[in-house]
């Protein structure tokens, strides 16, 4: 198997050890001690969803990591009572990061697209693990504080103009 976890080209992942691969290649997972990793990856498993499967509404508790190994998964958002597609994300891509941390209400609707499998890691596993294994937390702070940065400077970049027009509503990282 490959390891490469490129967007458009996710290895097909079955088991273990390519949940194992998998990991290792996301950012979010990079800092994370191989012992840890192989924990996480031995808690993962694999969920196949049909086309409209909704996987967590808006508003909704958010508690599971996906990592899409086919098909597409649409992020939709409430606008004037109506869904708006925000994103899609394909086979290679991961979502659901803050969800493992932090838990919580999602700001989304996330439905398969299309028929989907998915490697996917549940909080309640996430937390055991965490617990286990304490290190852990600095290492995926410290990747999701890296995320956050990249993003917004991404951003700022491209819309220097919107910056200047939403003002407060920036600047995440002056936190």
């Amino acid at each position: 198997m490959s390891s490469s976890t490129d967007p458009g080209q996710a290895p097909e992942a079955c088991g273990y050890s390519d949940f194992l691969d998998i990991m290792r290649g996301l950012p979010l997972f990079a800092k994370v001690p191989l012992e840890v990793s192989k924990v996480l990856a031995y808690l993962s498993r694999l969920e196949e969803f049909q086309t409209g499967d909704v996987l967590v509404r808006e508003g909704e508790h958010a508690e599971t990591f996906y990592y899409v190994t086919c098909g597409s998964i649409v992020v939709s958002r409430l606008a004037g009572g109506e869904p708006v597609v925000m994103r899609r994300f394909t086979a290679g891509e991961c979502l659901g990061g803050l969800a493992l941390i932090l838990g919580g209400r999602s700001l989304f609707t996330l439905q398969a697209e299309t028929r989907t499998s998915a490697m996917t890691l549940g909080r309640e596993q996430f937390l055991k693990t965490v617990q286990r294994f304490p290190q852990v937390e600095p290492a995926m702070l410290q990747s999701l504080a890296e995320h956050v940065l990249a993003w917004e400077e991404r951003f700022l970049t491209r819309h220097p103009e919107q910056f200047a027009q939403f003002g407060q509503d920036f600047g995440l990282t002056l936190y």
